[in-house]
């Protein structure tokens, strides 16, 4: 009798590891869509921000151009107190990064170069006091090619890679203090059709998060409205597709090939305790794409509510302690940042 029910156990424990929750979306969600007006965060000039982080009562803005790529911003003041990731070849330099953050004890900032496979990491305190002396070493990752990086746990980084002779994509672990290596984990969706080679690695750009400590990590495909959630094994949780069930569709000629639609739908996504906000456009071609709208989802991908911004964004953080929402707005003149206020 034992034996039986211990095996009955053990059924019910591996079908809840492997089971999976499909969410489907469509476009009359935006019919319930709750107003919010931003306030214009008064700032020194920006340069071409695309990417934004929170940290305690500061904001870290991402840069495209100038000489440096992440600007320290006082949310407060306004002030740009500090900033680190230099353009260049030198220590502590960046050829390019489009993935940066603050490490969970908050000791240190860490920022991947994407071109050198490397990541640098700078001293918290130093950056806060604005000094300049902030860079503290250099560790390069143990793998042939990766997309962004995320830290995992105390010890580990985990990342994306590109394609493995299976045409297959896994999460990647890393040591955090030397860049080995240690495992590869889950797979990543595929689009179920047949894509031109040269478009492979564009249609699966995405965007992948992890709240510090929390057991989900949540993926957004920025050419495919398709959202992922996974659990600390890397098993898909739960699958959320829409609202637009958009085809791939392109264009070949002799000067190339021009991806038409498809694209632009999941612009950026921030994870928090008990779910998710990510943004998304209101139209289909991505060449159209008005990225107004945020979905705020638990993650069981039950809708909790869903915004629509006064202003056009290009992407954003959250303040989750304070229910604030950061975003950069597209203005004709000169890029600003705006604050909302989540109800």
């Amino acid at each position: 009798m034992r034996i039986i029910l211990l095996f009955v156990i053990c059924f019910f424990i591996h079908v809840s590891a492997f089971s999976q929750k499909q969410v489907k979306l469509f476009s009359d969600i935006y019919d319930g869509a709750i107003p919010l007006k931003g306030e214009l965060v008064n700032t020194e000039l920006l340069n071409s921000p695309y990417y934004l982080q929170i940290a305690d009562s500061f904001l870290l803005v991402g840069n495209n151009t100038g000489k440096v790529f992440v600007d320290v911003l006082n949310v407060n003041t306004g002030k740009i107190i500090n900033q680190f990731g230099y353009k260049g070849r030198g220590p502590g330099e960046i050829l390019y990064t489009h993935s940066f953050g603050q490490s969970w004890d908050k000791k240190t900032f860490w920022a991947y170069d994407i071109v050198g496979r490397k990541l640098n990491y700078y001293d918290s305190k130093k950056i806060f006091a604005g000094k300049k002396d902030v860079y503290q070493k250099t560790i390069k990752l143990d793998s042939v090619y990766v997309a962004s990086v995320r830290q995992w746990n105390n010890n580990t980084f985990f990342s994306t890679p590109n394609y493995d002779k299976n045409n297959d994509r896994h999460f990647l672990l890393h040591k955090m203090k030397s860049g080995k290596l240690i495992g590869a984990k889950g797979k990543y969706p595929m689009i179920e059709q047949g894509i031109p080679v040269i478009f492979k690695e564009a249609v699966y750009n995405s965007i992948f998060e992890r709240y510090p400590r929390s057991n989900r990590v949540v993926v957004g495909h920025q050419h495919w409205d398709h959202i992922t959630v996974y659990d600390t094994l890397f098993i898909p949780k739960v699958i959320i597709d829409g609202p637009f069930y958009i085809n791939l569709k392109y264009e070949a000629s002799s000067s190339g090939t021009t991806l038409l639609s498809g694209g632009g739908i999941v612009r950026n996504l921030c994870c928090g305790p008990n779910g998710f906000i990510y943004n998304i456009t209101e139209k289909q071609r991505f060449s159209d794409g008005v990225y107004r709208y945020l979905l705020w989802l638990d993650y069981e991908g039950e809708m909790k509510k869903i915004y629509v911004l006064d202003h056009k964004i290009s992407t954003f953080t959250v303040d989750w302690s304070k229910k604030e929402v950061y975003a950069v707005v597209v203005q004709e003149e000169e890029p600003a940042i705006y604050r909302y206020k989540l109800e």
